[in-house]
């Protein structure tokens, strides 16, 4: 019912949330809540967290390019602005 995938987005996002917290400086933590965020269509979200995890020096911009997960966002120009064009 959507009561639980309510839910179960909410947990998803919190637990992805909480790992981010524990390693600030960690830019894999921030492209997983980068990803979690966009797989849920929280597309603002998640292009600040894909911002985040450029700066903190995730240097496989051709990944996040082609991720399957962001494909809502690669003609969203702030996402071209973050990881170019493809």
């Amino acid at each position: 019912n959507n009561r639980s995938v309510m839910q179960d987005r909410e947990a998803k996002i919190a637990e992805a949330k909480k790992l981010a917290a524990a390693r600030p400086r960690d830019s894999d933590a921030a492209r997983n809540l980068a990803r979690t965020y966009a797989f849920y269509g929280q597309y603002d979200a998640a292009l600040e967290w894909i911002g985040k995890t450029i700066q903190l020096g995730y240097g496989d911009l051709g990944s996040l390019k082609v991720d399957p997960v962001f494909i809502g966002l690669r003609d969203d120009p702030r996402f071209i602005q973050l990881v170019g064009k493809r």
